[in-house]
């Protein structure tokens, strides 16, 4: 079974190597702690669990897997960041079509709920009912 692109880059890169090539990780327990680079850190509160490939930081909340930390520490796209990972895994980061008919599969969830986004405001502002619903809940606060 061929995977996407982004379960192989998550596959074959090891997170703990990548944040520390940006900050300073030290050892606690079966986790590394280090400053975080996301708020003015000058305790380390980012946590990065080498055996589930997360990282968090507890003070500003920041967390997720290793292209999410890329994203945030390059400000890059999560585009971006899974080919500078892929590049770095050795791997080709070109579309696979399975990767295609992923995209697609969202492209057509993401246009179902904005039809449904327009239906339903478009009830809440022209109909009695709506109007009526759309006042209780601004009552409610």
């Amino acid at each position: 079974m061929h995977n996407s692109l982004k379960e192989r880059v998550l596959e074959l890169t090891d997170i703990v190597e990548v944040i520390g090539e940006r900050i300073a990780l030290t050892r606690k327990g079966r986790e590394m702690v280090g400053l975080c680079p996301f708020h003015d850190d000058h305790s380390p509160s980012l946590n990065v669990s080498p055996s589930k490939q997360i990282f968090k930081c507890w003070v500003c909340g920041v967390g997720g897997d290793v292209i999410k930390f890329v994203q945030s520490y390059e400000r890059v796209d999560f585009r971006a960041a899974l080919e500078q990972l892929a590049l770095r895994a050795g791997l080709d980061a070109r579309l696979t079509p399975e990767d295609n008919v992923a995209r697609g599969a969202r492209d057509q969830l993401r246009r179902a709920v904005d039809w449904a986004r327009r239906v339903f405001q478009r009830e809440l502002r022209e109909t009695p009912a709506g109007k009526a619903a759309l006042e209780y809940a601004f009552s409610r606060g």
